[in-house]
C-alpha cells in the first residue's frame, strides 16, 4: 500500500519530466492453493451432500505496468482463473447432480519496487486486488419414485466481497526491450461472513512468469530533441 501511494505522489514529476516508461505483456502461471472455499452448514450430512472442487491448474491475462524512473513502478494486472466443480445430493424422495463452472478474474494494482542490478533486478511490491467471479450452475434433479428427470441453470457467484490485498517478490530479466520476470505472489482476501457459503479462500499463493515488452518514453523524448536539433542546423 505504502508503494502505490509513492507512485501516487512521484507520477506528476516522472509524466512532467518524461522520466518513464511502460511495459505492456502478459503473465501466466500456476495458483499453488485453492481459490474456492465452500462452506457447508449442519445439514449436510443428512442429504449426503457432497461437493468435488476441480481447482485451477493454470492462470493468465495481461498486464500493464508504468515505470516512474529506474526503480519504481505502477503495474495492473487482469488474470484468469478457471473454476469448476460438482455437488451431488439426495434424500428419501430426490437425487440431484450439478455442474457448476465459473470464470474468476483477478484485477491486482501494484506498486513495485526494482532493487539496483545490471542484466537482472529483483523486486517486491504490493497493493490491493478485486476479483469478478460469475458463472452457470446446471442442476439435474430426478424423482425416484417416478424416475422423472428436470433439468435446470441458474447463476452463480459468490457469497461475499471481492476486495483483498496482494504481496510478492521475484527477479527482472533483461535483454533490450524485452523483460522476464519470474514471481511468488501472496494474495489475501477480505471475509466478512462465515455463514455457510461459496467464499474465496483467504490465503493463496500464485507462481507466475511475466513477458512484457519496454517502451521508454524517456528515450524517445532525447531522440526527439536530438533530431530537432540537427533539423535547425
Amino acid at each position: 500500500m505504502f508503494l502505490l501511494i509513492l507512485c501516487t505522489l512521484a507520477a506528476p514529476v516522472s509524466f512532467a519530466q518524461r522520466n518513464f516508461s511502460i511495459d505492456l505483456g502478459i503473465r501466466t502461471g500456476r495458483p499453488l492453493k485453492p481459490v474456492l472455499q465452500i462452506r457447508g452448514s449442519q445439514y449436510d450430512s443428512l442429504l449426503r451432500l457432497t461437493d468435488t472442487i476441480h481447482d485451477p491448474n493454470y492462470t493468465v491475462g495481461p498486464s500493464v505496468a508504468v515505470n516512474l524512473g529506474a526503480h519504481l513502478g505502477v503495474q495492473v494486472d487482469a488474470l484468469y482463473k478457471p473454476l469448476r466443480y460438482e455437488t451431488t445430493w439426495s434424500d428419501p424422495r430426490t437425487s440431484v447432480a450439478s455442474s457448476t463452472g465459473a470464470t474468476w478474474w483477478e484485477f491486482p494494482i501494484t506498486g513495485k519496487w526494482r532493487f539496483s542490478g545490471q542484466g537482472w533486478q529483483p523486486f517486491a511490491g504490493g497493493g490491493i486486488t478485486f476479483s469478478r467471479v460469475k458463472g452457470t450452475t446446471e442442476a439435474n434433479v430426478i424423482q425416484i419414485a417416478s424416475g422423472t428427470q428436470t433439468r435446470s441453470s441458474s447463476p452463480w457467484r459468490l457469497d461475499d466481497v471481492h476486495l483483498g490485498f496482494v504481496t510478492g517478490g521475484g527477479v527482472e530479466l533483461k535483454a533490450g526491450h524485452f523483460r522476464v520476470a519470474p514471481e511468488f505472489r501472496y494474495t489475501h482476501w477480505n471475509r466478512q461472513s462465515y455463514q455457510p457459503g461459496k467464499y474465496a479462500w483467504p490465503n493463496q499463493f500464485d507462481v507466475l512468469l511475466g513477458f512484457a515488452f519496454r517502451r521508454d518514453r524517456s528515450a524517445d523524448t532525447q531522440q526527439h530533441k536530438f533530431g530537432s536539433g540537427s533539423w535547425k542546423k
